[in-house]
């Protein structure tokens, strides 16, 4: 059997089960319901073996599942490999609105009543391979959507609670403005700040906007710890007025390629360099606010703004006349 090869290649010790008695999401009943299905067991290896050295394995649950598919059909036959995570976020946005099985992408499932993430392979051959891959991606979000919001979470581990977290930080910072906005096991996106502002448009209206960021990554299997896409953005609040025109615009989107750097410098250490991250941008919100307020101002004379890096922006105005602001 190739998936047995691709273990022992790896020196990752597993045993035989029944597919249909193994610990199955919902959502591949159907597949292994054939009469032929038991003809060929399913693999279970630990989580600490297969997942040595691989970021955030102490998010899954001791036991993983490795279930082969079709292979007694006509169809092409394929893996699926099912961890079940032991602290569970339940999605949220539009991808987890009104239901229990999500599929975030084409290669994974995730059944929120049961916390299983489900990887499938179409390629036998490198079927552990993929799994690595994509586990690693996934982890990682499931870890940033959990250090972003502790409460929002089930532990089955109270080691879990324990564990110091960006939660437990913002509140003792009080960083009541931090929360989760989006959460896809491909995607995370939360609020780092809240800012109230006088309309322009409306006399003593107090206006209120989230400047949020989007995080995904990939290639996260490199020993550069892989790379994060970062998308910044202003949200409206669920409670906020709608009654003005609305900029999506976030300031920070310039020094992106600049922070992105921040959490892929923290290989190995994700929750603290995320606290890094979440702290730099709070303390750079009210200086970037106002230097895009001073751009657009400026706009059709000789200035220009742009980040030199994370916390170093340079404004450039007449002749090769320059003021920099330098939060390192």
């Amino acid at each position: 059997m190739n998936v047995e090869r691709q273990l022992k290649l790896r020196k990752i010790p597993f045993k035989h089960v029944n597919p249909t008695q193994s610990l199955v999401p919902s959502a591949w009943h159907s597949f292994i319901q054939s009469s032929l299905a038991s003809s060929v067991p399913a693999l279970c290896v630990q989580s600490e073996h297969i997942l040595s050295g691989a970021p955030a394995a102490e998010a899954a649950m001791p036991n993983i599942r490795v279930i082969p598919l079709n292979w007694w059909s006509h169809e092409k036959a394929r893996v699926v490999t099912c961890v079940k995570l032991k602290y569970v976020q339940q999605p949220m946005g539009k991808t987890g609105m009104g239901s229990a099985v999500i599929r975030p992408s084409k290669r994974i499932i995730y059944d929120t009543r049961e916390a299983i993430v489900s990887f499938l392979s179409e390629d036998v051959n490198s079927c552990v391979d993929e799994f690595l891959e994509e586990w690693a991606r996934v982890s990682k979000m499931v870890v940033i959507a959990r250090e972003g919001m502790l409460d929002k979470f089930e532990f089955h581990d109270i080691s879990q609670m324990l564990r110091p977290t960006v939660a437990q930080m913002a509140k003792q910072m009080k960083w009541n403005d931090v929360r989760l906005l989006f959460f896809d096991l491909q995607t995370v996106e939360f609020a780092y700040a809240q800012v109230g502002f006088c309309s322009p448009y409306i006399l003593l209206l107090i206006v209120v906007q989230d400047y949020a960021v989007s995080i995904s990554c990939e290639d996260q299997l490199s020993s550069m710890g892989g790379n994060f896409d970062l998308e910044f953005s202003r949200v409206r609040p669920p409670d906020a007025m709608d009654v003005v025109p609305f900029d999506t615009f976030n300031p920070h989107e310039e020094a992106e390629p600049f922070l992105r750097h921040i959490l892929r410098h923290g290989h190995g250490k994700l929750a603290q360099s995320l606290h890094r991250l979440v702290t730099l941008l709070r303390e750079t919100l009210p200086i970037v606010v106002e230097l895009e307020d001073i751009r657009r101002e400026g706009a059709g004379k000789k200035l220009d703004i742009f980040a030199k890096s994370a916390g170093w922006y340079r404004l450039l105005y007449g002749d090769f006349k320059y003021v920099q602001v330098n939060f390192q």
